[in-house]
């Protein structure tokens, strides 16, 4: 079988799913839809055609240039997907070396024929279903495939989100063969955010049910009809989109909800755990609201890291004595006897406290040996949060605050129905800023009375039981003596007035860094011009590395940060320009310790 560049795969999956659709949606949701049983046939029909076609060509895979990959491959899968397609489509717009796109895929002939006679027109792409590029069989999907400053030789997710960012398309299909990646144009600029199916998965896997999922999901997501209206007018891919939304947002309703609880437990569980606090001195309680906050997006960082492999899940030493999720996975299975548990118990403290020095890389020998990136960030900087070391959450608050943030509870009709893990590869790291910046707003407030929460016009306000008139209580009450959280108004739940929206925050950085970027580019070009009588190739070794060194003596301050929400989008923003660069290779490309630097 031919090789191929790693592009990896986690554990075996009929899919891989960077962030564009809800796995919790291609898992829960698709599988139990009528369409996904009507896919059936036609994907197992679509598999046994792949058997024999693969028989023919797997030997020539490799060596076909990408115009004979086309057409011995791509081109015939296309047709058994139903597609009706056009080469070397003509987007408006496509200017200096930017070459076209290799196929405009159409709903049907008379479609394509109609756009041919509009070619170089904004009425070309008015019917288009989906624009695809592709690759030869070793390119790999995610890197520059060459040294030359071409657009055909960029990063291919960087040339599809190109094309549709020049043109009214929403869809978008990369493929070198193997890998077929289907991308939105909402999420493209990102360069990571995509739906693919390996087919040689389909060809290698394990049992002929395996091999059937991934054939069906290829068939679901990548067949024409996928992207055409159905007889409701309904699209496919639009539907899983639109579900994957409306998961992520109720999800991420239900983790700001369950963050607050999970907050109060780690307040409570502080005090509780060590004598030495007082909740009644307003200094400690500060101090404790503060470190929880802190304790509260370690554990977010790390549910969310352990969820898209940024930690080695796949390491069996540090899933089963390191894991946040296995530790959380257990206490799911004590859940009826967590309130049994010692609230002195330093038991799931001390598990926790090792976790934190491994991600601190306190011990870079362990780090090495079981794959953990050093994330030195201040975060878990134990010189820079001295609080953990002397103090503790007791067993019983720590356990109620880590289940809080790995299940939700489910309802239906207002029926409670059970607990569901929360899938945190659903949610992007802005979210979860959201989630944290929204608790920036409390303080922690000691009952002097009976304390309950009743909602008037949409807001949850804490009041005393003896003033709530007629109002209707929600939550549990605070009796006398208790802790609780509120913000100044009185409010249990913030407005969250510290989160800006994704939109705005885009807008400022492209606004704030692009012409600095620019202006370094321009910078790098007067400087290479100076150099005079160096060949191409020098010429270009220096563009990109003086390039480099330029983005990267760029410092972005925000000095009101919250959880990061615009030194992230400007992360992206300089990533984005240094990954795009026409003479930047991976070689030349800044390794972490410059980036920290």
């Amino acid at each position: 079988m031919p090789e191929t560049p790693f592009q990896p795969q986690l554990d075996f999956s009929p899919h891989n799913n960077q962030s564009l659709f809800s796995d919790h949606y291609l898992q829960e949701i698709l599988r139990r839809t009528p369409a996904w049983r009507e896919m059936q046939t036609p994907a197992a029909e679509f598999l046994t055609w792949l058997r024999e076609h693969y028989a023919k060509e797997r030997d020539q895979l490799e060596n076909y240039n990408e115009s004979q990959l086309e057409d011995n491959w791509i081109k015939p899968i296309l047709d058994q997907l139903g597609h009706v397609w056009e080469g070397q489509a003509s987007i408006p717009g496509l200017k200096g070396n930017i070459k076209k796109p290799d196929f405009a895929l159409f709903p049907d002939e008379a479609a394509r024929q109609t756009a041919v006679s509009q070619q170089n027109s904004p009425e070309y792409t008015k019917d288009v279903l989906a624009l695809l590029e592709a690759k030869k069989w070793t390119v790999n999907l995610s890197k520059k495939s060459g040294t030359r400053p071409l657009f055909d030789d960029q990063n291919p997710m960087y040339q599809i989100d190109t094309y549709l960012s020049l043109s009214d398309v929403t869809w978008g299909v990369v493929s070198n063969g193997r890998f077929w990646r289907l991308v939105h144009k909402n999420s493209s600029r990102t360069l990571e955010s995509y739906f693919e199916i390996d087919l040689l998965a389909a060809l290698d896997a394990p049992n002929e049910t395996a091999a059937k999922a991934v054939a069906t999901f290829f068939w679901a997501f990548f067949n024409r009809a996928a992207f055409q209206p159905d007889a409701h007018g309904t699209r496919f891919l639009d539907e899983a989109l639109s579900q994957s939304k409306a998961y992520a947002i109720a999800l991420e309703a239900d983790l700001r909800d369950n963050a607050y609880r999970s907050l109060e437990q780690l307040i409570i569980g502080f005090f509780a755990g060590d004598g030495r606090l007082d909740p009644k001195n307003a200094d400690h309680r500060d101090e404790v609201y503060r470190n929880s906050l802190y304790l509260l997006y370690r554990l977010l960082f790390l549910f969310y890291g352990e969820a898209r492999a940024l930690l080695p899940m796949g390491n069996n030493t540090y899933k089963n004595d390191y894991s946040l999720q296995t530790l959380a996975n257990d206490i799911n299975r004590e859940r009826d006897k967590l309130e049994t548990l010692p609230t002195t118990g330093r038991r799931r403290w001390n598990r926790l406290a090792e976790l934190f020095r491994l991600i601190s890389g306190e011990d870079a020998q362990l780090n090495a040996e079981l794959g953990v990136p050093r994330y030195n960030g201040g975060l878990f900087d134990p010189a820079q949060h001295p609080f953990f070391g002397t103090y503790f959450v007791g067993d019983r608050a720590l356990a109620q605050a880590i289940d809080y943030l790995a299940y939700r509870r489910v309802r239906e009709d207002g029926r409670f129905q059970g607990y569901q893990a929360v899938d945190y590869r659903t949610l992007d790291v802005r979210q979860l800023g959201s989630i944290y910046e929204g608790l920036l707003e409390y303080k922690v407030a000691i009952a002097t009375e009976e304390m309950v929460t009743v909602r008037q016009k949409g807001v949850e306000t804490w009041v005393p039981q003896a003033k709530k008139g007629r109002s209707k209580t929600v939550g549990t009450p605070r009796q006398p003596g208790d802790l609780y959280l509120t913000t100044d108004k009185g409010e249990r739940k913030a407005t969250g007035s510290y989160y800006t929206p994704d939109y705005i925050v885009e807008y400022i950085v492209e606004n704030t860094l692009g012409p600095l970027v620019e202006q370094a580019r321009e910078r790098v070009k007067a400087q290479v011009r100076q150099t005079g009588s160096l060949d191409k190739a020098e010429r270009q070794r220096q563009s990109a590395a003086l390039f480099v060194q330029e983005i990267l003596a760029l410092n972005v301050l925000d000095p009101a940060m919250g959880s990061g929400h615009f030194l992230v989008e400007a992360t992206h923003f300089l990533a984005r320009a240094l990954a795009t660069d026409e003479y930047v290779t991976p070689s030349l490309a800044p390794s972490p310790s410059q980036v920290e630097g």
